[in-house]
């Protein structure tokens, strides 16, 4: 709808009111009209009226435009450390990505994955050990060789063992629980040389101005200013597990990884830093647990304070129980069901630091260049992706649109979408023609890569797979490449995030 036609509507609307009403008033006071009248109140008026309220409008837009402006211009002389408070700087928050891995099918970290994931090989076969009510095997996206422990002679008579899923989950989920928690020592170790840094240089600073070499032993004055010493580093871990898994099943997987943590934990309370947080509430949804991280990059940006974040997300449908679901709901992939989920597993880890805390370290000696990871854009479909008929990505392309906008970013040929799509020519069609939207010189398929193609459902796990496989797109680009990780698995929820290098304090100065 063009602007004029919305103004005349806002004049028709608002003649017919004024015209009722004048009408009725000259038949009660029996008014004699001349043409005066009838230009003057019947047009007229309703004309003042309609230019009055769109003065106003214009006033306030340009006010808001003016304030947006001068909030976005103001000087920057290095990468933000401290808290924002304006809406537009608060809107283009960001986490800093240390690290990321994965471990499915395709792969045992990130890097790895994303090579496999590009060339197109894997894809979900047969499973042997898993059959639908037929009797016929299943497609599945089953990761081979996979060491998983057996809890069933080890269990008291009283006591619960956990389920296959959770064993096989906890099987995937080691691999990317050790590899970030290195990434985690590693960029401790330079947060402690930092603090040891400062500390000595403070000290060195109050001899120099009035310290007697003398005096060995005694009191020295205390560093003056906020700057003297950093504040302290402060860390959570964040598990995602389904929300379906039994009690047991839950409990055991979160002590398990504390226990798995818990060397690191002690070293990191060696060096100063104190023991992490722990939050282990399943989300509702895969999409659902971005809304949580929003709120975490928010309350970061407003305080400014140095933390980091250890995320895991782990799943596994590769169990009878889950199969034979999925199959009396009618969401499992058959040969009479093609439009199914393939079940899938995998788990997903991200450690993703505030700018403060990351504006401490010395990037040229960590082992992968940070990232920048966008505050994530949230969208809901108003018709299932999954009902007849055509599909549509407009709430996708706004979705996309909104995520390269507060990231600052512009469509390039460097541009890779990495998304979670399946088998699905719903899921598939909806992010071609979000592309051709969004970048219509790209080539969908060398510029998209659909993770679910090759790993079919994993569950939980897709709240980060599509983060963590971009920042392995981004790393794999030497840093010159922008990936956007989109999630269309859900019937209605579309999230989409930016993923970018982290600009150097020059490159913000200028």
């Amino acid at each position: 709808m063009t602007r004029f036609l919305k103004i005349f509507l806002l004049w028709f609307v608002v003649g017919a009111m004024v015209w009722l009403f004048t009408l009725w008033h000259w038949q009660q006071t029996a008014r004699d009209v001349d043409l005066f009248d009838i230009v003057a109140y019947l047009l007229g008026l309703p004309t003042a009226l309609v230019l009055g309220w769109v003065l106003m409008l214009w006033g306030i837009k340009k006010l808001r435009e003016r304030a947006s402006q001068s909030s976005q211009s103001a000087p920057q002389g290095e990468v933000v450390t401290s808290g924002v408070s304006s809406d537009a700087d608060l809107r283009q928050a960001y986490t800093v990505v240390l690290g990321a891995a994965v471990h499915s099918r395709v792969g045992a970290d990130a890097l790895s994955s994303w090579s496999e994931l590009q060339s197109g090989k894997t894809r979900p076969d047969l499973d042997a050990h898993l059959q639908d009510f037929d009797g016929l095997p299943v497609f599945s996206a089953r990761v081979s060789e996979l060491a998983v422990e057996d809890h069933d002679d080890e269990a008291e008579p009283d006591e619960a063992s956990p389920g296959m899923a959770a064993r096989r989950a906890w099987a995937l989920l080691r691999e990317p629980c050790d590899q970030l928690a290195e990434t985690w020592l590693h960029v401790a170790e330079q947060l402690g040389a930092a603090a040891s840094g400062a500390d000595d240089t403070a000290d060195s600073a109050g001899w120099a101005e009035g310290g007697k070499t003398y005096l060995s032993g005694v009191a020295r004055p205390a560093p003056q200013g906020d700057q003297a010493k950093p504040s302290p580093v402060q860390w959570c871990v964040r598990v995602l597990m389904p929300a379906s898994w039994s009690k047991v099943d839950q409990d055991w997987l979160a002590e398990s990884l504390r226990e798995r943590l818990a060397d690191v934990t002690a070293q990191l309370e060696a060096q100063g830093i104190a023991a992490p947080q722990w939050i282990v509430t399943p989300p509702q949804t895969p999409e659902a647990w971005w809304s949580a991280y929003d709120e975490q990059v928010r309350l970061w940006a407003r305080e400014g304070s140095a933390q980091a974040m250890f995320i895991l997300a782990v799943d596994s449908a590769l169990d009878e129980d889950t199969v034979a679901h999925w199959q009396s709901i009618g969401e499992l992939f058959t040969s009479q069901h093609q439009t199914g989920r393939i079940p899938g597993e995998a788990a997903a880890g991200l450690l993703v630091a505030s700018p403060a805390l990351a504006a401490r370290l010395d990037r040229e000696s960590l082992d992968l260049p940070p990232l920048r990871l966008s505050r994530p854009v949230h969208l809901r479909r108003d018709k299932s992706a999954d009902a007849l008929g055509r599909v549509g990505a407009t709430v996708l392309t706004d979705a996309l649109n909104q995520a390269m906008t507060v990231s600052r970013l512009m469509p390039s040929p460097a541009l890779i979408i990495v998304s979670d799509a399946d088998h699905r020519a719903s899921r598939t069609s909806e992010l071609f023609e979000a592309l051709r939207a969004v970048a219509p010189e790209l080539d969908p398929m060398l510029n998209v890569a659909r993770a679910g193609e090759a790993l079919g459902d994993v569950g939980v796990a897709r709240s980060l797979l599509p983060a963590a496989l971009s920042c392995a797109a981004v790393w794999s680009s030497e840093g010159e490449g922008v990936a956007l990780a989109a999630h269309v698995q859900s019937p209605h929820d579309r999230v989409v995030l930016a993923v970018s290098a982290w600009p150097s304090v020059d490159a913000v100065s200028a």
